[in-house]
């Protein structure tokens, strides 16, 4: 039961940083690719949302990897086992999609408060 309740956290933990992850590196191509059409004007309109996304991408990578470090410590002393590793790691990526819509949302949102 331990075994699978950590399991179940760390995958929680990583979809959530993952898809956070994705978010930026989505946001920051498309802001690319309009800079490419436009130029100048998109970045005018961003100003403080292309630094946002490279902090919070970033952030996001360093809590994956931290997180990674963590379970990796854990997993010695409960001993999962490779089944347990790869189902964390599928649960992670399946939970993750759900959540990149999310994050697009609450985005969209601090873009229009801020």
């Amino acid at each position: 039961m331990k075994k699978a309740l950590l399991a179940s956290l760390f995958a929680v933990m990583y979809a959530i940083f993952f898809s956070l992850g994705i978010t930026c590196l989505w946001d920051l191509f498309c802001i690319a690719v309009a800079f490419g059409i436009d130029g100048q004007r998109v970045i005018a309109q961003y100003p403080r949302y292309i630094p946002f996304c490279l902090v919070v991408g970033c952030m996001s990578l360093i809590a994956l990897f931290v997180i990674f470090m963590l379970n990796r410590k854990l997993s010695k002393k409960v001993t999962f086992s490779k089944k347990i590793w790869i189902l964390e790691f599928l649960c992670a990526f399946v939970f993750s999609i759900p959540l990149v819509p999310l994050w697009i949302q609450l985005f969209a949102f601090l873009q229009k408060a801020f």
